[in-house]
C-alpha cells in the first residue's frame, strides 16, 4: 500500500474479542490490531486524521468496530485552473 497512511491506535486491539462483553478476548486468539482505516491524498488537497476510535460500545462482533475523522482541504475549482494556466 505505497503512499497509503494510517493512524496509530490509541485504544486496546480489536481482535477478537468476545460477543456481547466489553474488551474480553477469546482464550484462543492473541488479540490483535487488525481493523485498520487507510487512506491517501493529492498534495493540492491534504488529507489530515483527527480522531482514530473504536466503537467499544457495540459488542455484537468479534471485531470491534474502528472510525476516524478527517480535516480536508478543499480548494475552489476556478482557483486552481487560474493557478494551473499560470503555470504553464
Amino acid at each position: 500500500f505505497v503512499g497509503y497512511k494510517e493512524g496509530s491506535p490509541a485504544f486496546p486491539p480489536t481482535f477478537k474479542v468476545e460477543r456481547n462483553a466489553v474488551q474480553a478476548y477469546s482464550k484462543q486468539r492473541v488479540p490483535s490490531y487488525c481493523d485498520r482505516i487507510l487512506w491517501r491524498s493529492q498534495s493540492s488537497s491534504p488529507l489530515h486524521q483527527t480522531h482514530f476510535y473504536a466503537a467499544s460500545d457495540v459488542t455484537s462482533s468479534d471485531h470491534t468496530p474502528v472510525a476516524a475523522k478527517f480535516k480536508m482541504v478543499v480548494h475552489d475549482m476556478v482557483t486552481l485552473r487560474e493557478r494551473g494556466r499560470h503555470m504553464l
